[in-house]
Parts: C-alpha cells; sequence; structure tokens
C-alpha cells in the first residue's frame, strides 16, 4: 500500500461521513481553521488529512475518528492462516 492509497482511503471515509453529515466544503473548512480549496484537495487526496484534522472532525460530527482509518486497515488485510 503506498501512500496515495491511504490518502485516497480515507478522504473517501471523510467524503462518506460528510455526506451523511450534510456538512459542505465550507462547513469543514471552517471546522478545520482552512480554505474551500484546501479541503476540496484533502477530499480529492491530493493532500491527505493529518491526524490533528481527522480527531477535529470526528468530534464535530461524534464519530470515533477509526472510522476514517478503517477503510486503510482493509487496503492491506491481514494475511490468511
Amino acid at each position: 500500500m503506498d501512500r496515495q492509497q491511504v490518502r485516497e482511503a480515507v478522504a473517501s471515509e471523510v467524503r462518506a461521513e460528510a455526506a451523511r453529515q450534510r456538512a459542505s466544503q465550507s462547513t469543514i473548512a471552517l471546522l478545520l481553521g482552512t480554505s474551500t480549496g484546501t479541503v476540496s484537495r484533502k477530499m480529492r487526496a491530493t493532500y491527505g488529512f493529518d491526524i490533528d484534522e481527522l480527531c477535529a472532525l470526528a468530534s464535530a460530527w461524534d464519530v470515533p475518528v477509526v472510522n476514517f482509518l478503517c477503510a486503510v486497515r482493509d487496503l492491506n488485510p491481514e494475511p490468511a492462516d
């Protein structure tokens, strides 16, 4: 698994939760203290979300931060016995 795959998996989970929360990119930008352009690049996985940003989103949306990381685990499943 490479870093781009990780960014894409995390961004996918953030997009899914943002849709469930009905949160716009401008709302996310306010939560993270950044621009909507930066949020757009993070949502497209051009840039990666950092752990502080994921924690801020998890707190605002009242979800476990690990929800954003589960897809990363699925990229590299445990080997079968």
